[in-house]
């Protein structure tokens, strides 16, 4: 019996004391060209990608991150939000913020970091920067938070890219000082030369 009692009491403590990444790292940075914590460490983030949200949506819920987290022990999660295809952000923008949203309030509840990826091959401007406002203004203050303004470029050129990522850039930073923000470059993130 006494054997019991002392293993409940350190899984207590064990579930007491854990510190997750976000607890552990708190916000990130870019210094040069590493990702790093407070504390100016180097950061490498563990976790998945999920599916366009417009097809796996079934998978953009609080117990699908909660299995990740005890299972696989995921630092990050990132939630490719579809924007073209059918049932997509263009055509369903209150259904794919909903689905969004349910990973982001999973991940900020299990301590860990999500990537908010705009899972798109062409430039939509005015819906990214009313998408990334909305989400900044609400998630801001959260250190969790890894914006994703453009999946993988394909057809369109640096120039293009950057004058689009600039606009959606300062949507996010109105509401947003800290957080990282990822910004894809052309070629399916392939010439990084060129950016």
């Amino acid at each position: 019996m006494k054997k019991i009692a002392l293993f409940i009491l350190l899984l207590l403590v064990n579930v007491a004391t854990y510190a997750g990444p976000v607890s552990k790292h708190g916000q990130l940075k870019v210094a040069g060209t590493h990702l790093v914590d407070k504390n100016g460490q180097a950061v490498v983030l563990r976790g998945i990608s999920f599916g366009w949200s417009c097809w796996y949506g079934k998978f953009y819920n609080a117990p699908a991150i909660d299995w990740l987290v005890s299972d696989w022990e995921c630092s990050v999660v990132r939630a490719a939000m579809g924007v073209e295809p059918q049932g997509g952000y263009i055509s369903c923008p209150e259904k794919q913020t909903a689905l969004v949203t349910a990973v982001i309030e999973a991940a900020i509840k299990n301590d860990i970091y999500v990537i908010i990826d705009w899972h798109s091959h062409g430039i939509r401007t005015k819906e990214a920067v009313e998408f990334f406002g909305q989400i900044s203004a609400k998630y801001a203050k959260y250190p969790n938070i890894i914006y994703e303004v453009f999946n993988e470029p394909v057809e369109q050129t640096w120039d293009e890219v950057k004058t689009y990522s600039v606009e959606v850039i300062n949507s996010i930073r109105e509401n947003d000082k800290n957080n990282v923000i990822l910004v894809g470059n052309t070629h399916w993130d392939q010439d990084i030369h060129i950016a």
